[in-house]
């Protein structure tokens, strides 16, 4: 039995979807669904099975036309008029124009499906607290309360890896986190409310009990300590080379700051490699 499971199935819970979609619609973080991957592929391979197949059709079409005795047939593949007339003489049995047809639609499916499954592919697993938040609300009596049964329990199932790979983030605010906000969101803030938040703050949401900290607040926090060492760590290099005489200290010093300056700008901000570089070389 899943671990989202209740005990009976004929137990009242208190939890329901409309819960569920509004705790998701209040925290985007906890908005998390399944890619369904192995189903789009399987849907795309279809659809190009049947495209292969009336890619196939068409061509056998074009060579009986082109052995016709009609003038027509025989020209449609040089004129789209008498590619039309010929699909009016043969008032559509098996004509060539009939086929494009079919192919145009097939292919408007199959182009929508590749897609929206190339930007299904570019959406971003969630990380695990906000996995694990949704799963602690799932299971929280005056939340979730284990109200999802059978298969559908099995979707935040930890105990599904494959489900667990399966998954995708609606919300984009960890994957635009520097590297030190991420180190303050998942190590600090833990911390910070383990020992003192939660004793002297109630819950945001007193029904679940959760609490919630701004992404606003976690960003202020990140963008003053970068501008302050990106202010100081250059001055800091210039006061110490006005008291370093020795020219090898010197260079040494140099090197030391450039790569201060570097990791700074690696931990601080979302800069490509070469936009570090380039302000590490100026």
């Amino acid at each position: 039995m899943s671990d989202l499971s209740p005990v009976s199935s004929e137990q009242a819970s208190m939890g329901s979807y409309n819960k569920l979609s509004k705790f998701m619609g209040a925290l985007p973080e906890v908005a998390i669904f399944r890619r369904f991957g192995a189903l789009n592929a399987q849907n795309l391979l279809f659809l190009q099975a049947e495209l292969v197949r009336l890619e196939d059709e068409l061509q056998s079409i074009r060579e009986d036309d082109a052995q016709s005795g009609d003038l027509e047939k025989k020209q449609s593949h040089q004129s789209w008029r008498s590619l039309v007339l010929a699909h009016e003489q043969d008032k559509g049995a098996n004509s060539q124009w009939r086929k494009v047809l079919e192919i145009r639609e097939k292919l408007k499916e199959y182009n929508a499906a590749l897609l929206e499954y190339r930007e299904l592919c570019k959406l971003q697993t969630p990380n695990q607290r906000s996995l694990e938040a949704l799963r602690e609300w799932l299971a929280r009596p005056r939340c979730g309360d284990y109200f999802l049964r059978g298969i559908e329990a099995d979707v935040w199932d930890p105990d599904e890896p494959e489900h667990a790979a399966d998954l995708v983030s609606m919300s984009e605010v960890h994957v635009q986190r520097d590297m030190f906000s991420k180190f303050l969101a998942f190590y600090i803030v833990p911390l910070y409310h383990r020992y003192f938040h939660s004793r002297v703050k109630k819950p945001d949401d007193p029904e679940s009990g959760l609490y919630t900290y701004k992404e606003s607040t976690l960003h202020s926090v990140t963008h003053i300590i970068g501008i302050t060492l990106g202010t100081l760590i250059p001055a800091a290099a210039i006061f110490t080379l006005y008291y370093v005489h020795d020219m090898v200290a010197r260079l040494g010093a140099i090197l030391a700051f450039s790569a201060l300056f570097s990791l700074a700008l690696a931990l601080f901000t979302k800069a490509k490699k070469v936009e570090i570089f380039a302000a590490t070389a100026a």
